[in-house]
């Protein structure tokens, strides 16, 4: 079950995810209907809601038609946060239109859906990368110290380690795990 929130709730928390996301001029803003804020930015355009009731297909195709598809919106970033997540019909119509889904976590941070959450400017994919770069170097350096004879031998395989660690790293922190990430 959701923990209850408020627009009061998430506002700064939306916007510092946002920021976290890359879009580091965004803001957020009341929205005119109840439970509803605005996401905005030079590069990003959004919409939300703290409503705990799934979002229906009919309320993206409205937010579509009448603010992503305007002129000045075209070249920008569509996402769209619902605390209360999306019906089937919902996230299938944001496939087909390019809108990025989120849902609100219970202090109002943006989690994108399919997508590991956003944690303190880095993500999940991107911490597992290293991890799986920590894994496979203590495997070769397991396997260096049972099958080779030589102390300078282990102590080359060891700096190979020591080299090929951050080198995975920051493999992962380019190109992530999602692609390489091209911005307009």
């Amino acid at each position: 079950m959701n923990v209850p929130l408020t627009r009061r709730d998430v506002r700064e928390p939306v916007r510092r995810s946002a920021q976290k996301l890359g879009f580091a001029d965004a803001s957020t803003r009341k929205g005119t209907a109840d439970q509803t804020f605005h996401i905005d930015g030079k590069r990003v355009i959004g919409r939300g809601t703290v409503s705990s009731r799934p979002v229906e297909v009919d309320t993206l195709h409205a937010i579509h038609r009448d603010v992503y598809l305007l002129d000045r919106m075209k070249n920008k970033v569509r996402l769209h946060t619902a605390h209360g997540g999306y019906s089937t019909e919902a996230r299938r119509f944001a496939r087909e239109n390019n809108i990025r889904l989120y849902t609100l976590t219970s202090k109002g941070e943006l989690r994108r859906l399919g997508r590991a959450p956003v944690i303190a400017g880095r993500t999940l994919d991107r911490i597992g990368v290293y991890a799986v770069g920590v894994l496979l170097g203590l495997i070769a350096l397991g396997w260096a110290l049972t099958h080779l004879e030589t102390v300078g031998t282990v102590f080359l395989v060891v700096i190979a380690v020591a080299v090929a660690i951050p080198v995975l790293w920051i493999l992962g922190w380019i190109f992530d795990l999602t692609g390489p990430r091209i911005r307009k």
